[in-house]
């Protein structure tokens, strides 16, 4: 089973559950970035409303993901103390969590030239450590395939799917639109599409707002929760 996906910021639980299921999965990053995508941001909960947390970058809004360049290291303690300020008073706050994720990321960016997704990767398996799994991370722009670079679109996905030799490859919901079924039917991999929804949770009594950064579920709800979300079978559909 692999699963293909552009790197991502803070993920929300749908994105993590995805990443455990996962015998590979693929860090998408020989394609450009998404405007307002979330790829290098992602939303926290600050008194009923989201707001973003974003990392800098020192490329073009058209450079691919595999050419980015972080904009300095500066963010890192700017967004640790954000999400102090934002979580602070929520039940299942604990500050040990937020430096389990970003580690020794102040030392290790520099390391990696400020790479971008080689960042996002480490931040990846620091959750994943947290929530006790390992993935099998791979990026497609290290596949040195000659008919993954010159596709484009979901004829992209086709044949990077292929080079992990899988026999399964599930998708996001937004994959129907996104020709992923026509690029796949004379192939012998099957495709299922992930349909779960976020569970709602308690946000300090406001109304439920989905789809936020991990962080949020794992102070509202507790990290017991959060990693039985993550773990549970996914819902997959043709």
């Amino acid at each position: 089973m692999t699963v293909i996906s552009q790197p991502r910021y803070l993920p929300a639980l749908t994105y993590l559950q995805r990443l455990h299921f996962a015998e590979t999965f693929v860090l998408l990053d020989n394609v450009q970035r998404q405007k307002r995508g979330f790829e290098n941001r992602n939303r926290v909960l600050v008194n009923a409303s989201p707001k973003w947390l974003t990392i800098p970058s020192k490329s073009s809004s058209r450079a691919l993901i595999q050419d980015t360049i972080i904009d300095g290291s500066e963010w890192i303690t700017n967004h640790k103390k954000k999400l102090d300020e934002y979580y602070n008073e929520a039940p299942f706050y604990d500050p040990s969590l937020i430096d389990l994720y970003y580690g020794d990321l102040e030392d290790q960016i520099a390391l990696m030239d400020y790479d971008f997704t080689e960042s996002l990767a480490y931040l990846i398996k620091n959750i994943c450590r947290m929530l006790n799994f390992e993935p099998v991370l791979l990026r497609a722009s290290q596949l040195n395939s000659k008919e993954v670079e010159e596709a484009e679109g979901p004829d992209k996905i086709f044949e990077i799917a292929k080079q992990t030799e899988t026999d399964l490859y599930i998708s996001g919901i937004n994959g129907r639109e996104y020709g992923i079924l026509e690029c796949f039917e004379q192939s012998s991999i099957g495709v299922k599409f992930h349909t779960d929804q976020p569970t709602p949770y308690s946000q300090a009594g406001y109304d439920f707002v989905p789809h936020l950064a991990f962080f949020d579920a794992l102070f509202y709800a507790g990290k017991d929760w959060v990693e039985n979300q993550v773990k549970k079978i996914p819902t997959l559909e043709d």
